[in-house]
């Protein structure tokens, strides 16, 4: 008898046979497919054109930019490149601006010129001496024209100040809520924003038809294309144009001041600029002029920095005017010019300017 468990198992050449017919059927032919050959890709001009342009564009960015594969030393290198590169024109933007201010500051003093003419005029005489032309009735109205022009552009407008040697011959306006000091750093009277800024009139100083602070403290930048304060430095060691330029004339809605230049002097803006720690607050006291006490002390720090002896005195009882500008003798220093309103039956040409001399114990900065 078979075997049942031999009967039900192929023979070794049935396998083999299976094994030979798997193999055939899996075998595939490939005798009539065709060999992928692709053909060469031919670019047009101007495909290769901007095929190079990417291509360069490219390597540049990859020499400017930091770049996958760079080492330490080249990320750095181009790092501080690029921080270069936008302070560079950050720096042309700020100059081109500046530039455009200042010329717009210049055009404007010039058409300012061509409206303003000057109330009380000063000359020399043969001999030398400064004498006052009494304004005539149509030069008086012509003050009242002007403070009305300048109103009209700006309600904050107060006076407008002259004084022809420094070629200044600007508005004076105030903000009484600009507690700062600050608003006319950077604005212009007609209050658009101008590095320049604007002659200004110190917050706390009062100018009305009944009253009229003691010591009236204008300031403004000492501008290197000699708007503003810029051309107040001419007073420094140059007794020839302080004897020339002797008076500062402000104009107010009530009336026209003509002002005497008594004092001039560099000084410090902060204690740490000076050994002592001191410092003299030359515009913090206005109101405080009216005491007869504290007006001889202030004009004795005045006196003690004085860089001029003047024929001009100032008493208890005069109105002041201080003109206070930035200077550069060192960071923070200030220039400041003083003077004093004429008085009642006193006239320019009282005083004899070509006296005046240089104060050589004048206090300095220490």
């Amino acid at each position: 008898e078979a075997d049942p468990e031999k009967a039900d198992s192929p023979t070794e050449e049935e396998n083999k046979t299976e094994k030979n017919d798997s193999s055939e059927s899996e075998t595939v032919q490939t005798d009539d497919i065709p060999a992928f050959n692709p053909e060469p890709v031919t670019l047009t001009a101007k495909e290769a054109a901007e095929d190079n342009a990417q291509k360069t564009k490219k390597n540049i960015l990859k020499e400017i930019l930091p770049w996958k594969g760079d080492t330490v030393f080249e990320m750095i290198r181009k790092i501080v490149f690029i921080i270069a590169v936008i302070i560079f024109i950050g720096a042309g933007v700020m100059l081109a601006s500046t530039l455009i201010q200042s010329n717009r500051a210049v055009k404007d003093l010039e058409q300012i010129k061509e409206v303003v003419t000057t109330t009380a005029k000063t000359t020399i005489d043969s001999e030398g001496n400064v004498i006052t032309v009494a304004p005539t009735e149509e030069e008086q109205q012509h003050n009242i024209d002007i403070m009305s022009y300048y109103k009209g552009i700006s309600d904050k407008v107060v006076g407008f100040i002259e004084l022809e040697g420094c070629d200044i011959y600007q508005p004076v306006v105030q903000d009484p809520e600009d507690t700062t000091n600050t608003y006319y750093l950077t604005h212009t009277y007609y209050d658009e924003q101008n590095k320049g800024g604007a002659i200004f009139m110190d917050y706390r100083c009062t100018v009305s038809e009944d009253y009229v602070s003691p010591n009236l403290v204008l300031y403004g930048h000492n501008q290197e294309d000699g708007t503003m304060f810029g051309n107040l430095k001419n007073y420094k060691q140059d007794l020839e144009f302080y004897a020339a330029n002797p008076t500062v004339t402000l104009r107010t809605e009530y009336e026209t001041g003509i002002y005497l230049i008594y004092a001039y002097f560099v000084t410090n803006a902060l204690e740490k600029q000076d050994s002592n720690g001191e410092v003299f607050h030359y515009h913090d006291y206005i109101e405080a002029l009216n005491d007869e006490a504290t007006f001889d002390w202030y004009m004795g720090e005045v006196q003690s920095r004085n860089q001029i002896i003047s024929p001009v005195k100032a008493e208890f009882g005069d109105k002041l005017l201080v003109l206070s500008t930035c200077s550069n003798e060192f960071t923070n220093s200030r220039f400041v010019v003083f003077a004093r309103k004429l008085r009642d039956g006193e006239s320019v040409s009282d005083y004899d300017f070509t006296s005046a001399s240089f104060n050589p114990y004048a206090r300095g900065v220490d």
